[in-house]
């Protein structure tokens, strides 16, 4: 099966539509490509900033030129799109040093999506945005705000990089700056409307200008064609299949929505961020929240859906100006159905709704009760209290002021637990049904989301109780899904008796029998641990190893660090900067420095160093190149630390892999592991015949995941966002790699297999921070740590 792009440029400038977007390209490979391009489709949208002086007819040749070299590159599909990613960064950072006397700069944000064997690839540089749609989510792919990344701003540029595979009906848009009502929620089920349909949905309160571009796929024979926006595209068997399984249309949230003044145009669902205006009488609200509404679809066993609030036919004819809300008309498909454990914003907001009509009817009824209580007391005469003639009036005044207290606390409370005891049970409810879904369902990808939301929800449920009931569900959930995603569970303990300082960011961890270092980001300092009697860690005071000023050797911030074998000189670690100064360092000793030889181009960007068999091996991410050291025997007796080779020798040949985006390499005998920043690894094979074989790169290196549902070789993981990785011989070869976005570390091994997914376990007594890891770190006792800036937990790993 073949997929076209239909590609549909929308413009809205002024209160207008336009017509033309300059720096878009849509392609399909031409008569003359390199076989590697010959059945790519390609997607590109350029859009320049700042005082560039660039005329639209020159970004369209630019864009043009660029988007034809694409399909004369051989090699990799990432490979190719970094390449047109440079090309357009030198031309754009060309211009702005010819021009810079101008005072004149250009800054290029660019969304680059290529069709490759069915799978789409995603490329981008600044801070601009894709948003990939299919029946099943809504995925958002942006650059942090916090991130300052153009094209024009330096020679060296970092591609963000991303895979996922296409099925006809799926949708793609690019655009540098999305309006605010570009949600998940809003653009959930976007691929079942028609053309006319989205982009009411797309103009929906954009009231400033809008460029974006548009790829519907479609089932074809691999081309691209122009669409029309008011025409919807004759569905395929395919794609309407695919399509069929979209949400319905609802009512898209508005900042600023005019109440109706006929109550049937009200929408069902409510908006997330707005506010109910009326609220409920407590009487008015009990009936409505007592029986509580399943809103999962039932296998056979299970109850039907209760919930049939509107009826009548559905009017598609609404017109909707830009900038307006679009509208359903009632009684529409949107309020009669709704998706099975939805992610979207029907049902979560309907029960946000609910729950919050909840608390307004008890604070209504609190609040008159006090005020009943308070009346009686201060109407009552004298005689009616239960006072004697001669009491005095400050303990009337007490008893009048105490007695509405007390019973108002005591509502409260009750009202409380059975407020939180029906939470509970409306979640373990949720929770079961999810649980009874995922058993007779044959979908392994299907069973996997039921699995992963009856462990939500019964975590939910335990935050307000704990019983026996969700102990077993929650034990029973997990388990089902650990099994499809080939998870272990690490039991986390606090490592330290205290925290690390404030301002502390541990990211490198090693360990070994002399005990644990750390790296911290903040200060580029080695920091040392150390076990006591009690079973704890505590912070060595006396082990220095921080950047400074050793002799006439000014040491900067230390980038990376290994743990020594035993020597004479008892140096327990030996760190590095980014200029290639060595820092070698011992509990109660000064540290003490040397100087890489630097080779003849000198030292750029030193990201990593690792040590294997005596040989050092510098990565050097700015000028691409790998140099290694061979450790030699001092000439020198009184010379302390290892002394490497004077001439650093080239570990690469011809093929020389992009490292700009490099953050992290091991090293396993002839085998060098480089880790990007997008997640792809490049895996190098060293030679030393050169006469026979010279050294290869794989870049990228594909991952193999046996997980049932994913892809089998994958050379990214979409959902991850790796940051670091280390290895260990014994007792178990792996290369383990850790996983901010899943809080896990991967454990693959060194052919790249997946063969482990190691998730904290849940543990009340001991719950980890609610944000990303920053390190991690496994000793030779197979222990693994796991930091969180200033906070260090420890598990074993089984």
């Amino acid at each position: 099966m073949s997929i076209d792009f239909i590609y549909y440029p929308l413009v809205f400038r002024a209160g207008r539509e336009g017509e033309a977007i300059p720096g878009m390209q849509v392609m399909q490979a031409p008569a003359i490509a390199h076989r590697h391009r010959q059945r790519d489709l390609l997607a590109m949208l350029l859009t320049v900033s700042g005082d560039h002086r660039y005329d639209p007819e020159e970004i369209q040749t630019i864009t043009q030129a660029a988007a034809e070299s694409f399909f004369q590159i051989q090699g990799s599909v990432t490979r190719a799109m970094q390449a047109v990613a440079d090309t357009l960064n030198k031309q754009i950072f060309d211009r702005n040093l010819d021009r810079g006397y101008e005072g004149v700069r250009a800054l290029g944000t660019l969304n680059l999506a290529v069709l490759h064997n069915n799978w789409l690839f995603l490329a981008q540089v600044g801070r601009t945005q894709a948003v990939f749609i299919n029946p099943a989510m809504v995925d958002i792919l942006a650059e942090p705000a916090d991130s300052g990344d153009y094209l024009g701003l330096s020679k060296r540029l970092q591609v963000r990089l991303a895979q996922t595979e296409a099925q006809p009906g799926d949708m793609l848009l690019f655009c540098e700056q999305p309006p605010a009502s570009w949600t998940v929620s809003n653009l959930a089920g976007s691929c079942g409307l028609s053309m006319p349909q989205v982009k009411r949905r797309l103009l929906n309160q954009v009231s400033a200008s809008l460029e974006t571009l548009l790829i519907r796929f479609a089932e074809g024979r691999g081309q691209v064609e122009a669409g029309d926006w008011e025409e919807s595209p004759a569905q395929s068997p395919a794609e309407a299949e695919n399509a069929g399984s979209a949400w319905p249309e609802e009512t898209l949230p508005t900042l600023t929505e005019p109440q109706s003044e006929e109550p049937a145009s009200q929408p069902f669902y409510m908006p997330a961020g707005e506010q109910l205006d009326e609220t409920p009488d407590a009487d008015d609200f009990s009936s409505e929240t007592d029986d509580f509404q399943p809103r999962y679809p039932q296998a056979e066993e299970l109850a039907e859906p209760e919930m049939d609030f509107m009826t009548g036919d559905q009017d598609e004819s609404v017109t909707v100006i830009a900038g307006e809300t679009e509208r359903p008309a009632a009684g529409s498909s949107a309020a009669r159905t709704a998706p099975p454990l939805a992610n979207g914003y029907g049902a979560f907001t309907v029960a946000l709704a609910k729950t919050w009509m909840k608390m307004k009817a008890w604070n209504a009824n609190i609040r008159n009760r006090s005020q009943r209580l308070t009346g009686r007391f201060r109407t009552a005469q004298p005689s009616q209290l239960p006072l004697s003639p001669g009491s005095p009036p400050l303990l009337m005044v007490i008893l009048a002021v105490a007695i509405p207290l007390v019973l108002t606390l005591a509502s409260l409370t009750v009202y409380n637990q059975s407020g939180r005891s029906q939470e509970h049970q409306r979640l373990m409810t949720e929770a079961q049904q999810a649980v009874n879904i995922a058993r007779v369902s044959e979908d392994v990808g299907e069973q996997r989301t039921y699995w992963a939301q009856a462990l939500d929800l019964v975590t939910q449920a335990q935050e307000y109780d704990v019983t026996q009931e969700s102990q077993a569900l929650f034990e029973q959930s997990q388990s089902n899904l650990d099994n499809l995603d080939l998870a272990g569970r690490l039991d986390f303990r606090p490592a330290l008796t205290q925290f690390f300082p404030d301002g502390v960011v541990v990211s490198h961890i090693e360990a070994n029998s002399s005990g644990v270092y750390l790296l911290d980001k903040t200060s580029g300092s080695v920091l040392r641990i150390s076990l006591n009697p009690k079973g704890f860690y505590e912070l060595d005071t006396e082990f220095d190893c921080a950047p400074r000023l050793y002799g006439l050797t000014m040491v900067s911030r230390l980038v990376d660090f290994t743990v020594l074998p035993a020597n004479s000189d008892n140096f327990r670690v030996m760190a590095i900067d980014e200029s290639g100064n060595l820092l070698y360092c011992r509990t109660g000793e000064v540290p003490v420095s040397r100087t890489l030889s630097a080779p003849a181009t000198g030292w750029s960007r030193i990201i990593g160093a690792a040590l294997d068999d005596n040989i050092l091996y510098v990565l050097d991410a700015e000028q691409d190149a790998i140099w290694m050291f061979e450790g030699q025997n001092p000439q020198d007796p009184e010379a302390s630390g290892i002394i490497f080779s004077e001439s650093p020798i080239k570990f690469l040949d011809e093929d020389v892999p992009d490292f700009g985006g490099a953050i992290d390499l091991t090293v396993n005998e002839e085998d060098l592991y480089v880790l990007h920043a997008d997640g792809h690894m490049t895996l190098c094979q060293y030679s030393a015949l050169k006469d026979v074989k010279l050294t290869e790169c794989q870049d990228p290196a594909a991952y193999s995941d046996n997980r049932a549902g994913r892809e089998k070789k994958p050379w990214i993981f979409l959902d991850s966002r790796f940051e670091m990785l280390q290895q260990t011989v014994m007792p178990n070869a792996a290369i383990y790699i850790l996983d901010s976005a899943n809080k896990s570390i991967d454990q693959f091994s060194f052919q790249l297999n997946l063969e482990k997914v190691w998730r904290p376990q849940a543990n009340r007594n001991y719950p980890l921070p609610d944000k990303a890891p920053t390190g991690f770190g496994i000793s030779s006792d197979m222990e693994v740590f796991l930091a969180y800036d200033n906070q260090l937990y420890i598990a074993p790993l089984n």
